[in-house]
C-alpha cells in the first residue's frame, strides 16, 4: 500500500492544525507490513513442502537464492541493503549474496548456541493453509522471525523518507494558498540553478530582488538531519514539525529563519517571515476562522 493522496492530505491537516501527524502513517506501516508477513509465511510453507530433504539449510537455499532480487536476499539472511553498503561500499549483487550468506552462517550458528544454552525453552511455528501445514523447528522459527523484524524496520523507514518528501510540495502550496501569495511569489524548483551534482531546495519564496531558498524536514525532534540540510544548503527558511532548542539557537546564530509547525503562534511567525522576504500576503493570523481557511486550501491544492 502506497501513500495515497487522502493519507498526505490527512498529514498536511494536521501539521498546519497542531495535531500529530504520524498517526496517519503507522497504520500503513502495519498493513504493508503484515501482507509482507502472510506472503512470507506462504512461501515459508510452500519452500518447505517443497523440499525433499528438511533440514535448517533449506531456508538458504531458498531464501538466499540468487535468482531472487538482491533487497530480498538481503532481508532474508537478517540484513538490509543499507547495512551491506556501510561495511562493503556496494550493493553489487555479488557482494550482496556473499555477506548475505556470510550472515546467515553467524546468524545460525547463534541460534543454534542460544537453543543449546535455552535447552528448557521450545517454540514451534506451525503455518497451516486450507489443510495443508508445516511445522518449524525453534531454529527455523528464530531465523523466521528475524527476518520479518528486519523487513518491518525497512517497511518504516521506506514510508517515512516517503512522507516527508510527498507533503513537502502539497504543504507548501497549501500555506500559499492560506495567505493567497500570487503564483509570481513561490517557485517549486530552482530551475535556473538546477544543478545534477548538488540537489536544490525545496522551495522558494521570491520577489522582484531575490529568491529565498525552503527546506521541510518532517524529522522529528533531535533528529540532526533537519540541522544539517538547512546548514548545508545555506537555505534561508527551516519548516519542521518538531524542533530542538539548541537547533533552533543554531538556525539563529547562522540568521536562518524556522517554523516549527507544532507550535501554535506558527502563522503569525510565518506571517513575521514573509513581511521580511517582501512576499504579498494575506494577514490570517488573527481570524477565528482559521480551521475553515485551511479547509478551503487544502480542497484548491488537492482537487
Amino acid at each position: 500500500m502506497s501513500l495515497a493522496k487522502k493519507n498526505i492530505r490527512k498529514v498536511v491537516y494536521n501539521l498546519l492544525n497542531n495535531i500529530n501527524y504520524r498517526k496517519e502513517v503507522t497504520p500503513i506501516i502495519d498493513e504493508v507490513f503484515l501482507k509482507f508477513a502472510i506472503d512470507f509465511f506462504k512461501k515459508v510453507l510452500s519452500a518447505k513442502l517443497n523440499n525433499i530433504k528438511i533440514n535448517l539449510d533449506w531456508y538458504k537455499k531458498k531464501f538466499l537464492s540468487s535468482e531472487l532480487p538482491k533487497d530480498a536476499i538481503a532481508v532474508h539472511s537478517g540484513l538490509n541493503l543499507k547495512t551491506i553498503t556501510n561495511e562493503h561500499g556496494t550493493t553489487q549483487k555479488e557482494i550482496v549474496i556473499n555477506a548475505a550468506e556470510e550472515h546467515y552462517d553467524y546468524l545460525k550458528k547463534l541460534i543454534q548456541s542460544i537453543v543449546e544454552y535455552e535447552s528448557s525453552f521450545s517454540l514451534m511455528l506451525t503455518i497451516r493453509l486450507n489443510r495443508v501445514s508445516v511445522d518449524l523447528t525453534i531454529e527455523e522459527s528464530l531465523i523466521v522471525i528475524n527476518a520479518l523484524a528486519v523487513q518491518r524496520a525497512k517497511i518504516r523507514g521506506g514510508i517515512w523518507s516517503s512522507v516527508g518528501k510527498k507533503v513537502e510540495e502539497p504543504l507548501m502550496l497549501t500555506l500559499c494558498e492560506i495567505y493567497e501569495i500570487p503564483k509570481e511569489n513561490y517557485l517549486l524548483k530552482d530551475t535556473s540553478t538546477l544543478n545534477i551534482s548538488t540537489r536544490e531546495s525545496d522551495f522558494f519564496f521570491k520577489n522582484n530582488e531575490r529568491k529565498y531558498s525552503c527546506e521541510i524536514k518532517l524529522m522529528g525532534r533531535g533528529n540532526p538531519e533537519s540541522g544539517d540540510a538547512a546548514f548545508a544548503r545555506n537555505c534561508d527558511v527551516l519548516i519542521a514539525d518538531t524542533m530542538s532548542g539548541k537547533l533552533k539557537n543554531q538556525l539563529e546564530e547562522h540568521n536562518i529563519e524556522w517554523i516549527e509547525l507544532i507550535q501554535s503562534d506558527k502563522f503569525k511567525k510565518i506571517e513575521n517571515i514573509l513581511k521580511k522576504f517582501k512576499i504579498p500576503h494575506k494577514i490570517i493570523s488573527d481570524s477565528k476562522e482559521i480551521r475553515q481557511i485551511i479547509n478551503n486550501a487544502l480542497n484548491k491544492v488537492f482537487n
